[in-house]
């Protein structure tokens, strides 16, 4: 299978703290304009965003409070959307509620700056190498 990436991947960022939703934003930022990034602070802001604007992400990256509302709450139209949650703590108990809760992917907060772009391209199963380029690689 090929995945094109000829344009950068839409995310959302589902993120209250503002401290760590500045972190993944300036991550994403620099990872050489592989994403697009819209970022809300609260599941009821991701509702209206689906249900008032264009923006189709294909990945949503939320806080593990909210990853259950998230998987509730996602607009019918967004139902395809792959979701990365962050936790609180590197705790195999968190990622095993995370993944077996419908999540593609999980972090803990202290591993983010190193993990995330890994993460979301993977998430995406493809590397997601430019926004310009075409994946060749099978899954």
């Amino acid at each position: 299978m090929t995945i094109a990436t000829s344009s950068p991947a839409s995310v959302v960022l589902v993120v209250a703290h503002c401290a760590m939703r500045a972190l993944i934003i300036d991550l994403l930022d620099r990872d050489g304009g592989r994403w697009t990034v819209t970022a809300v602070d609260s599941v009821a802001e991701l509702t209206e965003l689906a249900d008032n604007t264009t923006v189709d992400p294909v990945l949503v990256v939320v806080d593990t409070a909210d990853f259950a509302a998230v998987r509730r709450h996602l607009p019918s139209r967004l139902a395809t959307t792959q979701v990365i949650v962050i936790g609180p703590e590197p705790d195999p108990a968190y990622r095993h509620a995370a993944l077996s809760g419908g999540a593609v992917g999980w972090l803990s907060r202290e591993h983010v700056a190193e993990e995330l772009c890994d993460a979301l391209r993977a998430a995406l199963a493809c590397d997601n190498d430019s926004p310009s380029t075409t994946d060749e690689s099978v899954l």
